[in-house]
């Protein structure tokens, strides 16, 4: 039986674990955090920081690890990159494309360049005019962004935003509607592209919500030629490449990208809502296998991530919906202390038709929410 390793282990990795099994491995996990609930679907797992680069060679040695699989998260993803080009266990981008990739103002001023559509912006705001987002330049997930409106906001803005980062990155604020654009790459060119909506609920910069969403085809066409042209100058390699997209009327931004799987069980969100082998792609992509693209009938899908309305001890989650997956995050008589940066649980649901989607949509945190008692 091969093995493979996961730089992770956290619930987000949980799509990589399954697929991997299926695919017939021994599936190694490894994270330092406590928290890290993707553990015990793992067949072994190491408490170890994917940020040792030493202690995992140990552990590829002492495994005779046959793949390295990138978990989800930008350093997990560099990490294996590094690796997997050093020890020939994986097929990732090199790390020269790595670093543009996940570098905001590094990927910023290759796409100024290429004439590919992204919001002004680097370490400087005096040439941007108020409003400006503020975002520390290498993370994802909401974490430390803000809006400032004027001069007076910025210096308390900033103070948040240095918890996350030194490295601050300021960016125009363009009023639209965020779509999140994932698709998969082989021989540089879209094989698969999916699009869904994102919804944030009480934290406007931490997506809760997100689900099978329709944009204008000339803008999906317009965008799908853009990723092919980052692949064709970054030379990138076969696999997944996820996109934050701004659609503001006729035209689009790039926000921000990655090349790992997107977070908090959105690749089951494409392959209930597309009824396609999403996983395995992704997965054959790491190891070096072939794979091409197998789809059913569609059907429509949410992903719902329950948010706390408050603090409190959490006592459970009330749904009033049928769904086809569900993952808890907390255990009943948990302390919540940071309700807006908490989920409590994971749903998804699947839909035969789009209007019955939506529907749902309008009315999700109330039919889906987390018990809460003071």
């Amino acid at each position: 039986m091969k093995k493979a390793l996961i730089l992770g282990g956290s619930h987000r990795d949980i799509p990589l674990i399954e697929q991997l099994k299926k695919e017939g491995c021994f599936v190694i996990t490894l994270g330092a955090m406590d928290y890290y609930i993707g553990h015990k679907f793992a067949d072994r797992f190491y408490k170890i920081d994917f940020n040792d680069l030493n202690e995992i060679r140990n552990v590829i040695e002492k495994e005779k690890i046959d793949y390295l699989i990138a978990g989800c998260g930008e350093e997990s993803y560099k990490n294996t990159a590094f690796l997997a080009n050093e020890t020939g266990l994986g097929v990732y981008d090199d790390e020269e494309t790595v670093e543009i990739i996940h570098n905001k103002l590094k990927f910023k001023e290759f796409c100024l360049k290429n004439s590919i559509p992204v919001p002004k912006g680097g370490f400087d705001y005096k040439n941007l005019s108020f409003p400006i987002i503020i975002k520390p330049q290498n993370l994802s997930g909401g974490r430390g962004v803000v809006v400032v409106k004027n001069e007076r906001e910025l210096q308390q803005a900033l103070n948040y935003s240095k918890n996350y980062s030194k490295k601050i990155l300021f960016e125009e604020f363009i009023q639209g509607e965020i779509i999140a654009y994932s698709v998969v790459i082989k021989n540089q060119k879209v094989l698969y592209d999916f699009v869904a909506k994102d919804e944030p609920y009480l934290n406007p910069y931490l997506i809760s919500t997100a689900y099978t969403y329709e944009i204008d085809e000339n803008i999906r066409k317009d965008l799908k030629k853009s990723v092919e042209k980052i692949a064709e100058k970054l030379n990138l390699k076969n696999g997944p490449f996820h996109l934050q997209v701004l659609i503001k009327n006729n035209d689009y931004y790039i926000m921000d990208v990655t090349r790992r799987i997107a977070g908090d069980l959105f690749p089951y969100l494409i392959e209930y809502g597309d009824n396609v082998n999403y996983m395995q792609m992704v997965v054959n992509s790491y190891i070096g296998w072939d794979f091409n693209l197998i789809k059913g009938v569609k059907k429509y899908a949410l992903r719902h991530c329950v948010m706390p309305e408050k603090n409190g001890i959490y006592e459970g989650v009330e749904c009033k919906i049928d769904y086809n997956l569900r993952l808890d995050l907390l255990k009943k008589g948990e302390m919540i202390k940071d309700n807006i940066r908490t989920h409590t649980n994971i749903f998804i649901s699947v839909f035969d038709d789009y209007e019955s989607l939506l529907n749902t949509i309008k009315h999700i945190n109330s039919l889906i929410y987390a018990k809460i008692k003071d």
